[in-house]
């Protein structure tokens, strides 16, 4: 995926619609919390290694604020992370959580089938 930071140091992704970007971004959010989470790390903390305003990271943790390119270099930084690694976790996300929900659709799918025939059965 390729990204292109804007003046206001926001990303837009280049080859990606929009539902698509704001999705990695919220993701990129839940990597920053699971990655500091696992460095038993505060927000407040994090906030003073990384020069990020505590309420700021809260917000990108949460999906409510989107990161830039910047923040997100300064965060993983804090981290001791590539940003590049955030963002390929974050695309694995997604693809995993893509596939377990078209799973659940199928299984879904299956259980109707075999409803229906049940009760055709029965019928019978």
């Amino acid at each position: 995926m390729l990204f292109r930071e804007r003046e206001d140091e926001q990303m837009d992704c280049i080859y990606c619609d929009k539902k698509d970007f704001e999705e990695l971004l919220k993701e990129m959010g839940q990597v920053l919390r699971n990655e500091r989470l696992k460095k038993n790390m505060g927000v407040a903390e994090f906030s003073l290694i990384s020069g990020i305003p505590a309420s700021t990271i809260s917000r990108y943790e949460k999906g409510e604020r989107h990161i830039g390119i910047e923040t997100l270099i300064k965060a993983s930084k804090a981290l001791k992370l590539d940003a590049g690694y955030v963002i390929q976790t974050a695309e694995s996300n997604i693809a995993l959580k893509r596939i377990r929900s078209s799973e659940k659709r199928n299984d879904i799918k299956q259980l109707v089938k075999q409803n229906e025939l049940f009760r055709n059965q029965k019928r019978a």
